[in-house]
This record gives structure tokens, sequence and C-alpha cells, in this order.
């Protein structure tokens, strides 16, 4: 035989060889022998190894080279997480908050043979602003038609419209169509001096005052008594009526804001608030197809106030509140001797009245109504002149006033509510 073959590994379990040579006559046993080697666990490996069965051959045998198969058990595989992916589009498009999510897996390396499943989040979400939504350019109502530039000869009327009713915002589309109309005016051919037919060119009116149809075809009078050339009917003639029943159409007046308001009072007692400011089309209103006003008829603009105290401030100002209550009105009531009879007797205190304010932190009161009083004396005896008219205020709380407590209120009225109590 010869020697021992090196190792086939250093550790974790190899094989090593020998042989040896048959001459003459041929030989019936094994050319060849096998044998296990270095079968210790290898330092730093993350699982076992285990041998079944390992048996040296040394005699003739079936087995193929003389080994003999054996089978290692698998190694438990703990699963690890993959890395997060990418965020996910925004699930609102435009218009607020919206969500995003992203996730992970079990899947590096997955868990098997009896390994740990991953620990931790498979999923992330979180808020998203979405930008706001694109609005549409829209139309504004058409302008009524403009005065004719000619009085005769062929003119040109206009009205207008405006892409305002809502302008586009945030990359909205714009308006489609035309913004301006025009449509042909007094179409009649004029003279030679440029009048309307049946007209005539007169260099001054006669004297102020004028007629009314001279004051209907422009010719002005001045100050000095001098006036403007002009068109008119000849002497004696009158203004052809159009089929509308009018000489001619009146001027049209454009329509004019009144001067803005004073602000309003603020929307709320305590935080976000808002004011609000008016004005009308009425300086002067637009008439015969006059233009609107242009602009909005109020403004609006935020009002900086108090910050709401939240629920448990307001309770605990309550409780302070019934604690000064108590101490102000919890001693005995004051009585002065009379002949054996009480000034409660002579003088009754009133039934309290009803506290001033609906809601939050008010008041009440009574007077002492002394029987001498009533009985039409003019005074009431020294001892009891000191109780007339004596007047005792307490506060009153009755129910929280709408939406917020009103515990701003309670800290400005309280100090005053305790001066009228003690005096």
């Amino acid at each position: 035989w010869s020697q021992w073959s090196m190792c086939s590994v250093s550790c974790g379990g190899g094989q090593q060889h020998r042989s040896r040579i048959c001459s003459s006559p041929p030989c019936s046993s094994l050319s060849r022998q096998s044998k296990t080697c270095n079968t210790h666990v290898c330092l730093g490996s993350t699982g076992s190894v285990s041998v079944a069965k390992a048996v040296l051959l040394t005699v003739p045998s079936v087995c193929e080279h003389g080994r003999w198969n054996c089978s290692l058990q698998h190694c438990p595989v703990h699963g690890g997480l993959s890395p997060w992916s990418s965020w996910s589009a925004c699930s609102l498009s435009c218009g607020g908050l919206g969500l995003k999510t992203r996730t992970r897996s079990c899947s590096q390396p997955a868990a098997a043979h009896g390994g740990r499943d991953c620990q931790g989040a498979r999923q992330e979400t979180t808020f998203c602003q979405a930008p706001q939504c694109p609005v549409d350019g829209g139309w504004s109502r058409w302008s009524p038609w403009s005065r004719c530039d000619k009085r005769c000869g062929g003119g040109r009327s206009i009205r207008t419209r405006s892409c305002s009713s809502p302008p586009p915002k945030n990359g909205g589309k714009k308006c489609q169509g035309e913004k301006n109309h025009v449509k042909p005016c007094n179409t009649k051919p004029c003279d030679d001096k440029g009048c309307p037919p049946g007209q005539e060119f007169v260099s001054c009116a006669k004297q102020c005052p004028q007629k009314c149809a001279d004051l209907q075809q422009g010719i002005e009078c001045q100050e000095s008594g001098e006036c403007q050339p002009g068109c008119r009917c000849p002497e004696g003639g009158r203004p052809a009526v159009s089929p509308v029943g009018g000489a001619r159409e009146p001027d049209t007046v454009d329509g004019g804001w009144t001067p803005w308001s004073v602000w309003s009072d603020c929307s709320v007692t305590c935080g976000h608030g808002t004011q609000i400011r008016t004005h009308a089309c009425i300086n002067p209103p637009p008439r015969n197809n006059g233009s609107d006003c242009l602009g909005p008829e109020r403004e609006t603009r935020d009002c900086p106030t108090l910050p709401c105290l939240g629920l448990f401030t307001d309770f605990l100002l309550f409780i302070i509140m019934l604690y000064w209550i108590y101490i102000l009105y919890s001693e005995p009531g004051f009585v002065v001797a009379f002949d054996g009879i009480s000034a409660d007797d002579l003088c009754p205190w009133s039934p309290w009245s009803s506290c001033s304010q609906s809601c939050g932190a008010g008041s009440v009161s009574r007077r002492r109504m002394c029987l001498c009083e009533a009985a039409g004396d003019e005074t009431c005896p020294a001892e009891i002149e000191a109780e007339r008219n004596r007047q005792e205020n307490q506060l009153c709380y009755k129910q929280p006033c709408p939406s917020k407590l009103q515990s701003t209120r309670v800290f400005r009225e309280l100090p005053s509510l305790l001066t009228i109590s003690i005096k």
C-alpha cells in the first residue's frame, strides 16, 4: 500500500486515499482504499455538520471505490428583510393631503428549514401634500354695447368680456373664444358736413337756453353764452321718432362703486376669525346698458383674537369662580335688631334678578325694600335706614356658550364682578 493521501479538506469532514499495484498474476482484492478525515467542525462556521456513519472498508465490497454515502441534516435559515421599495404615488392627484406607502419583503433570504421569520414592519404609510387642483378659466358676462363711435356713415359698437369667472389658476385652461364682439352702427351716409340725413350743420345754436333738440344733437351751451357747432334739425323741425318711441337713445351711464364700509366685528371671540367690508354699485348705478362695476362687492381679512383655551382650563376657571362665591357669601347675613324685629322682617330682600348673561359668566342682584318706605313714610328709623336700598350682587354661570367655553370672558369679567360683590 502507498501512503495515505492528504485530507481533501482541513475541517468539516474530508477523505484520504491509498492504493497499491498488482503486478502478476492478476489480483482479486481491492486496489484502492478510502477513509474520512478532519471531521471536526470548522471554526467560524454558521451551521453544523453531522456525519451519520463513516466506515472504513478493508475487505472486498460492492461499494464503488470503497465509499459509503451519508446524509447531512439541513441547517435552519433565518429570514432577512429586503430594502424598502420606492414610495408609491400620492393617493390624491390634487387638492389636499393624501397617503403614500412603501413596502419590503422577507426574502433576503427567505426563512427555511425552521429558521425564524423576519422581524419588523413590512409596510410604511405617510402623508403627502398634493398640489392645488387646476382651475379652468370661465368667461364673465358680456358688457353692454358701447356707444357708436360715429353719428353717421357707418361706425362701430363694441362689447367685451373677460376670462375672470373664474380666472385660470394652477395650470388650468384659458378661456376659449372671442374676447370682443363688434357690430356696425349708424350706417346711414353723412352729408358734406358730416351730419345725418335730414339734419343741418350749425356753427352755433341760438342764445341760451337752447331747445331740447339742440341739446339732443350735442350743441352744448357754454357759460359765456357761446356754444359749440353741431348738427340739428332745421328750424321748425323735430327729430324723427324711432320705432320704439324715442327721439334718440339715452346716454349710457356706467356704474360706480360707493366708498368701502367700515370693517365688521370679528366673527369669533377667540381663535381664527374674519372681518368683512362691502360697497355697492350705486354711485351711480348703471343705466341704459351702462357697464357694471368691476371688482368684488366685499372684501375679507383675518382678524387677530385671543387663543381659545382648552376644556380643562375652562373647567379649572369655573372651579375657581365657585370657590370665590363660597368665600364671599358663606358668612351669615347682616341682621339689625329693632324692638325684637330684625331688619329681614322690616326690610325683606327682593327676589334675585335673572342672570345678566344667557351663557358664560354673569351676575344677579337683589335689594332690600323697607316696609316703612312702602307705607309712604318719608324716613325710616335710623336702625333701618342703614339697610334701606342695600343691594347685593353675586356671580352666576348658567351654561357654557356655544362652540367654545368663554374662558377669556371669565378672565375679563371676574375682577369687576368680585369688586361689586365685595362692595
